[in-house]
């Protein structure tokens, strides 16, 4: 077996993905977060997440009352029910004009 330096990113499929995308995870212990890339411009801030359960879509904005969003890793804490309903996928967002980030989670990944 060879060694790898770990020094250096090895460059995946998402690396430095430019491409704007939200994620969900749940830990063992149960405690639930979401996470944003750089692309969003969310980070350091609060933001409002809602979902449309009917058409699968999940939309985020900010929000001065939100959940607080990490600045350098773009994490944030939510609720189980979210990665229930929602998933562990990878879901791209699109900005719309009235100023909300969409996204389906409904389809397969387009963006892969």
């Amino acid at each position: 077996m060879a060694f790898v330096s770990q020094r250096k990113p090895m460059g995946g499929k998402y690396q430095n993905c430019r491409e704007p995308f939200i994620r969900f995870r749940k830990s063992l212990s149960g405690a639930c977060c979401g996470s944003i890339n750089r692309a969003v411009p969310f980070r350091g801030k609060r933001i409002e997440l809602e979902i449309d359960f009917d058409e699968k879509l999940l939309r985020i904005s900010e929000h001065p009352e939100g959940f607080s969003v990490e600045p350098s890793g773009g994490q944030f804490s939510c609720s189980k029910s979210v990665v229930e309903e929602v998933g562990t996928e990878r879901i791209w967002l699109t900005l719309h004009e009235d100023g909300w980030w969409y996204g389906n989670y409904g389809q397969s990944n387009q963006g892969e």
